[in-house]
């Protein structure tokens, strides 16, 4: 997980290594199987507009996909309905690729230790086994 400030670069790095992955061909082996290292790097509330707009089954790809960026978590809005069904659309896909061994990056502007205000502790705990936190520093590079 990339964490820093506002306009440090998080998205474009991971934006770059998803294309920097896909050139090369990289891919990764697990229970003998071996799958490309493709991503998209998703934004967390585009992802909870597909849950409102057709609910489980909008949320589906980011639960299968065997890699994904989360971008911006933390960002996104916590609750939502779809017809009667609540959900913490994020943590669900978390939890749900937490649960299939799903390999998972991430951007955000929180420090890990603010995750606990955002998430819940079941979360949290499976987002630092999931994740390495990697910060990047610097200034917002949008107001220069």
């Amino acid at each position: 997980m990339l964490q820093g400030p506002t306009g440090t670069g998080k998205t474009m790095a991971m934006e770059v290594m998803s294309i920097y992955l896909e050139l090369e061909k990289i891919a990764f082996k697990m229970n003998d199987k071996v799958y490309r290292m493709n991503f998209s790097v998703v934004n967390v509330n585009d992802i909870v507009n597909g849950f409102l707009q057709h609910a489980f089954e909008g949320i589906q790809t980011y639960i299968n996909r065997y890699v994904i960026c989360l971008d911006d978590i933390g960002t996104e809005i916590r609750e939502v309905k779809y017809f009667g069904n609540s959900l913490d659309v994020i943590s669900h896909i978390i939890s749900e690729r937490y649960a299939k061994e799903k390999l998972i990056f991430a951007t955000t502007n929180y420090p890990k230790e603010m995750l606990g205000y955002i998430y819940s502790d079941r979360i949290v705990s499976r987002i630092y086994e999931m994740f390495n936190f990697i910060t990047v520093k610097g200034d917002d590079f949008r107001k220069q």
